[in-house]
């Protein structure tokens, strides 16, 4: 949206349709109101065959209208998409400076064989890829459009950033390797001046924030700009009781000294990937931590007063129940503050999905409705509801789909009366 109306050409209009609740007749009937030249979508697995029809819908009513579609599952199954959907065209990748040049050339009726990082249909009715872009140095992509963000999120005292993109991890399921790249030299930070001046162009368009949330897959990749962020965030907002949380590797901050410095610079939440208590399904994953070492980070943030929220998974290949019971008695036994648990699902484009598919076919992951009506806590179907996706299919040999789905209800249950009784 940024880069957009930074070009000067057209105007932006957004909607969340997420954030509103909005079935595919509503965000049809706002189309309709405003009437755009063009119309962009964002598909991630869990909602693809949802998107796929709105754009269905859409084109019967414009069709005339292009619609171009953007977002992990645009990179990793673009030519799926083209060939089962109305989509006129698909942005690989980052999509600030190739959506500039793509209404450009929409604007121009000219062919689009020379923009980089996109899939369109060809002449003859059938998907063409074109070279992926080169990612733009990540001080130069603009701040998000903070004036189209609606008013009642600027009024929840809440900012959202990511100050960097990319993952120096490597673990078998994240599609983050195949996006981005892999490895430490495929991460672009933001500079800490960069960081700051964007928390002040949220504060530009009326955000009276109280709490920070980063979402980089690791903010503390880097701990020397940890170190200096912490610096100007204790000269800039420390004194006003401004607080911040993050999503962390465990290894990258599991040392006493840089929680405490967290802790201190009002730090009030971390967020770890854990994903398993057991070492043969951590080291299958690659994921490159032991629950020694994320109990040690469990204790330095105890410490602290720090918030501890863990992520975890279940249904991995070859993982046994007696494997995912471990998980479960390890999340109600540790001092977690609060837990997100989700089926395993074989993303396109991740090693897992190799693995599991090969390298030759294309399977798209089908995601089920959740049946809600027999849990009962609140805060429980709160989790569900947020987090948690509902794949149709089982990855692991030895437990069912139903079945997993039970274990992660469990789970929840007895984290949930775990921390009914530590505050009783």
């Amino acid at each position: 949206s940024s880069s957009i109306k930074n070009s000067g050409y057209h105007e932006v209009d957004y909607l969340d349709a997420n954030f509103y609740h909005k079935d595919p007749d509503s965000i049809l009937s706002h189309i309709k109101d405003v009437d755009p030249d063009y119309i962009g979508m964002n598909i991630a697995f869990p909602n693809l065959f949802v998107v796929e029809s709105i754009v269905d819908m859409i084109k019967q009513y414009y069709p005339d209208k292009k619609i171009i579609v953007g977002g992990p599952a645009s990179t990793l199954a673009a030519e799926h998409i083209l060939s089962n959907s109305s989509a006129d065209c698909a942005i690989l990748g980052e999509g600030e400076e190739t959506i500039v040049e793509l209404l450009d050339m929409f604007d121009r009726e000219e062919d689009l064989a020379g923009i980089e990082g996109i899939a369109y249909i060809g002449a003859d009715g059938s998907p063409v890829r074109n070279r992926r872009r080169i990612p733009m140095p990540i001080g130069d992509v603009p701040f998000i459009d903070v004036d189209n963000i609606p008013k009642e999120i600027k009024d929840a005292g809440e900012i959202t950033l990511f100050s960097s993109r990319g993952c120096d991890s490597n673990c078998n399921f994240c599609s983050t390797p195949s996006i981005w790249g892999r490895g430490k030299k495929n991460i672009r930070n933001s500079s800490v001046g960069r960081i700051f001046q964007e928390i002040q162009n949220y504060i530009d368009y009326g955000y009276n924030f109280n709490f920070i949330r980063f979402m980089d897959d690791s903010f503390t990749n880097d701990w020397e700009r940890v170190d200096e962020f912490i610096g100007k965030w204790n000269q800039t907002y420390g004194k006003e009781g401004k607080t911040w949380g993050c999503l962390s590797r465990v290894k990258a901050i599991n040392s006493s000294s840089k929680v405490e410095k967290m802790a201190d610079s009002g730090c009030v939440k971390v967020s770890v990937g854990v994903e398993s208590a057991s070492q043969k399904i951590l080291k299958s994953i690659g994921k490159g931590i032991t629950t020694e070492e994320v109990d040690r980070f469990l204790e330095y943030c105890s410490r602290h007063s720090i918030r501890k929220n863990g992520f975890f998974m279940m249904g991995f290949p070859r993982e046994t129940e007696e494997d995912v019971m471990k998980t479960i008695e390890y999340i109600s036994s540790r001092p977690f503050d609060d837990v997100a648990i989700s089926i395993v699902v074989a993303y396109p484009g991740t090693k897992l999905y190799r693995n599991v598919y090969g390298k030759e076919k294309l399977v798209i992951p089908g995601f089920g409705n959740m049946d809600l009506s027999k849990v009962t806590s609140e805060e429980m179907r709160n989790r569900l509801r947020k987090y948690s996706s509902t794949p149709r299919v089982s990855l692991s040999e030895h437990i069912g789909i139903e079945r997993l789905l039970e274990l992660r209800n469990l789970a929840y249950e007895i984290f949930y009366e775990s921390k009914r009784g530590i505050l009783e």
